[in-house]
């Protein structure tokens, strides 16, 4: 199983690079110039890569059911959550479970009321209502 997954990441990076190497892109807004490198001040992300475990956390967040390999619709739900999840979303996911981490030890569910964490979860909603 490990092999798999090893399998799986080295082929999602290879296409990634190919991808971000030999497909040209048009500018995401007027000022853009397409021609820096992602590593460059002021170049834009067109392409990337979001982990397995960071699909399936938010997959368990937003509400979506475990994936029902008898049919192929949770490639597309995955695609989907990939889509809204931006780096803003990231950011505040990623925060969201370092708080409820860290207060773990202080049993969490006595340190933040329902109502509180039914509020700081819908800060990384993709939009409104989701």
């Amino acid at each position: 199983k490990d092999r798999n997954l090893n399998d799986t990441r080295y082929i999602a990076r290879l296409v990634l690079n190919y991808t971000k190497d030999y497909l040209d892109f048009l500018p995401l807004s007027d000022d853009e110039n397409t021609k820096l490198n992602d590593t460059q001040k002021g170049s834009k992300v067109h392409v990337e890569a979001k982990s397995g475990m960071l699909t399936s956390a938010l997959r368990h967040t937003w509400g979506f059911s475990a994936k029902d390999r008898n049919n192929h619709l949770h490639h597309a739900i995955d695609a989907a959550i990939i889509a809204y999840a931006n780096n803003s979303i990231v950011k505040a996911f990623s925060d969201f479970k370092k708080e409820q981490e860290s207060n773990s030890v202080e049993l969490y569910a006595k340190k933040i009321s329902e109502l509180d964490y039914k509020n700081k979860r819908k800060f990384f909603e993709p939009f409104s209502g989701f």
